[in-house]
């Protein structure tokens, strides 16, 4: 009972002070925050567990919808420490979740949809090193931030990778440990490195 007082006593200081929230919020112990109070913000009845980082220093808020849960751990950062390479931003649905350690790069704009469940230790990366030149160290040729689509009824398993540029479909399952470097369409399950389709969600049929 006390824990749940200090989460919610937590969560009012965390509104007055380093987010915006339509309601009430619970706010575990050890979570930071970074960067100003209007470019963070949630709907109603949402929770950040133990130790979360929020970096919100973007282009553009990062946007939560109501009862959203992330989980023990979980990083979430548009751009380079206190704003060096900003980055676009992050928006997620309702009813969503993002799991214990998983790490969301926004660089470029990841757009989360409603009821999506992200498993643990899943890393979402909005962004792509260019390599083109051999005469120039890589770290030195910038980065290509196209942005990730995650539709509604999504599962992520865990110690999944989804890199720049994709957009997963409505319905679909992200199989543990699969790399995702394309579009999956709707209600399908991939698999493997990189992920192909394994099953159609509506048939018995393995391809």
């Amino acid at each position: 009972m006390k824990r749940l007082f200090l989460t919610v006593l937590r969560g009012y200081f965390y509104k007055l002070f380093f987010l915006r929230s339509c309601g009430p919020i619970s706010v575990s112990s050890g979570c930071t925050i970074i960067g100003p109070k209007n470019n963070l913000i949630f709907g109603q009845k949402c929770k950040l567990e133990e130790n979360v980082l929020l970096q919100a220093i973007s282009e553009e808020p990062l946007k939560f919808g109501d009862n959203v849960t992330i989980c023990f751990g979980a990083l979430i950062r548009p751009s380079g420490f206190w704003g060096r390479n900003l980055g676009k931003g992050l928006s997620m649905g309702n009813n969503s979740s993002i799991g214990a350690y998983s790490y969301i790069g926004c660089s470029g704009k990841v757009q989360i949809g409603n009821q999506v469940l992200i498993g643990p230790n899943v890393s979402i990366i909005a962004e792509n090193h260019i390599f083109d030149s051999l005469d120039i160290p890589i770290q030195n040729q910038g980065v290509s931030n196209k942005g990730i689509v995650i539709e509604d009824n999504v599962w992520i398993g865990t110690k999944s990778v989804i890199l720049d540029g994709v957009k997963i479909g409505y319905g679909s399952i992200v199989a543990a440990g699969s790399v995702v470097t394309k579009n999956i369409p709707s209600n399908v399950i991939v698999a493997g490195t990189p992920a192909k389709i394994i099953r159609q969600r509506d048939t018995n049929d393995f391809r």
